[in-house]
């Protein structure tokens, strides 16, 4: 029997993958801090503010606009606030990531090389499954800034090009730091230092072409912080900013968390690439820095990681999207080392085969249990669901055995586990009260309350924010933000009424509040309550 071309796997599996991604991507409700995101750019929109960002219609101090600018086009674009629209923009730059992680990869690596690093960051388990379903957060879309960022100085460094190394690097290094703030700088100082011992040359870091690019680096973002400054509080948001970097590093954990993190940072890392990360094994060979120097990309993409990453290796806590943009990098190098190797690692390329066979008859299997489990047998149409899956499963593992390309097979499998994720896992988690019930919540709540608008009943929060390094404190301020609430609750509420919750101290007569039930007062009316979960607090809608 014929197989499938290598050509038409490849299509096959762009267009599995497309439907995977972007069929079921507003069917969860939003999570953790895609909510945040979220609401921040409908503000915009409602205000008419799109300089100051406002959270609860108070000043939000945690990330410059960016990504809210681009999240609030995209709610313009489509002319809808819905869940799909939010979570849009960050796949988009996931899929970016991976077409160019096969462009780039095949100048510099090979055609193959880069088909393969494409594939595997797009069929990597933990980017399929968490990663890529809640991109609503920020971390694909300044992932994929960096990522040019950096590819910009290798490039152009091998072009000869230094005045457009440093115009497109600093102007990406700006892009960032509007997106994420203070980690574009380490970024891009890292990384010339990566390239200058790539290079074994140091005198270009010296010239006028990298005073321009530091000064286009200031002026696209003095565009924004000098009106930002007439607007609001600069001095706050930096001081925010410097205090949001340092929690995410190394500087305020405690010793024994940096610890622990020393020792688990690698296998959480390579859990993120799970299965790809099982090639590292073609790595381990003598004399791995000889075959790392004979790549000069190779080099540059290893020292990349190696002087970059410590930031987040020694942070004391873990978070898989804070390295998403080292992840083409380290498909990059596996990719290479696999097709470097392959043809004298016979016994390893037999282990890996086997291991994926061992992985692919799992997926299938899996495709028996949904009718079995309690939390998903009630599923609509689950068991011919579970049937097709498993007769197009099975019908892949025997592609698996009898194809060449069984790298790009594989992965068909691996997006087959993301379309039991979206049939299964998906549905069975949108109807967990525990988990999602604030969509439901809020259409009660609409369904009573029609467009008038909800004020958030709090005090605000004074929230303390230091910039400081380890014991040494550079600048503290006070900021008055919102107070801590569900951000669904806001969301939700926001995109149904046209108009942003407010939060006030003082209720304002006759009008509709949100409060925890025990802040209620004689002269409240029930309009609604709900349990939330995650508080563990009781919330009540009243009329004072």
């Amino acid at each position: 029997m014929k197989t499938p071309s290598k050509r038409r796997l490849i299509l096959g599996f762009i267009v599995f993958a497309l439907i995977g991604y972007l069929g079921w991507l507003g069917f969860v409700e939003l999570r953790a801090e895609e909510p945040r995101r979220a609401v921040v750019s409908l503000e915009m929109i409602f205000s008419g503010d799109w300089l100051v960002p406002h959270l609860n219609s108070l000043p939000y101090y945690n990330k410059p606009p960016l990504f809210n600018w681009i999240v609030a086009i995209f709610y313009l674009i489509f002319d809808s606030y819905d869940e799909w629209v939010v979570r849009l923009p960050s796949l988009l730059s996931l899929f970016l990531m991976g077409w160019f992680s096969y462009a780039w990869g095949k100048k510099y690596l090979g055609k193959e090389a880069g088909i393969l690093a494409g594939i595997f960051l797009l069929s990597s388990a933990d980017v399929m499954l968490f990663g890529g379903v809640y991109t609503g957060e920020i971390d694909f879309f300044y992932s994929l800034l960096v990522f040019i960022q950096v590819f910009a100085i290798f490039h152009f460094f091998e072009k000869k090009n230094l005045l457009a190394l440093y115009t497109f690097s600093y102007a990406f290094a700006a892009l960032g730091f509007l997106t994420k703030g203070l980690p574009s700088i380490p970024f891009q100082g890292f990384t010339l230092l990566a390239m200058a011992l790539t290079a074994r040359s140091w005198k270009w870091l010296f010239n006028w072409q990298h005073a321009l690019g530091l000064f286009i680096f200031l002026g696209i973002n003095t565009a924004y912080f000098y009106p930002y400054s007439q607007a609001a509080d600069l001095e706050g948001f930096l001081i925010r900013q410097f205090d949001e970097a340092a929690s995410k590093s190394g500087l305020v954990t405690s010793a024994s968390d940096t610890l622990i993190q020393l020792f688990t940072f690698p296998f959480q890392f390579l859990k993120l690439i799970f299965p790809w990360s099982f090639l590292v094994i073609f790595i381990f060979k003598k004399k791995l820095f000889h075959h790392i120097r004979a790549s000069r990309f190779i080099t540059f993409a290893c020292l990349f990681i190696l002087l970059n990453i410590p930031i987040y290796w020694v942070s004391g806590l873990f978070k898989a999207r804070y390295v998403y943009m080292f992840l083409p990098f380290a498909l990059l190098i596996l990719s290479h080392f696999f097709l470097l190797f392959k043809s004298e690692m016979t016994g390893r390329v037999k282990f890996i085969n086997g291991l994926f066979y061992f992985i692919g008859a799992a997926i299938v299997l899996g495709f028996l249990s949904p009718p079995f489990i309690e939390q998903t047998k009630d599923i609509e149409l689950v068991w011919l669901k579970s049937i097709l899956g498993f007769i197009l499963g099975i019908g892949m593992l025997f592609l698996l055995a009898k194809s060449q390309h069984k790298f790009i097979v594989f992965a068909l499998l691996m997006i087959l586990l993301k379309f039991g994720n979206n049939l299964f896992y998906l549905p069975a988690f949108q109807n967990d009260q525990h988990a999602t019930p604030y969509r439901d919540y809020c259409a009660e709540i609409v369904e009573i309350t029609g467009k008038e608008p909800i004020y958030f009943k709090q005090w605000f929060h004074r929230l303390k924010t230091e910039a400081k390094i380890g014991p040494w404190r550079i600048s503290e301020k006070t900021l008055i933000i919102s107070p801590f609430l569900g951000h669904q609750i806001p969301y939700y509420l926001d995109r149904a009424k046209g108009v942003p919750m407010e939060v006030v101290e003082d209720y304002i007569p006759g009008a509709l509040h949100l409060l925890y039930e025990g802040n209620m007062t004689k002269k409240d009316t029930l309009v609604y309550s709900y349990y939330d979960y995650h508080l563990k607090q009781t919330m009540v809608v009243v009329r004072h």
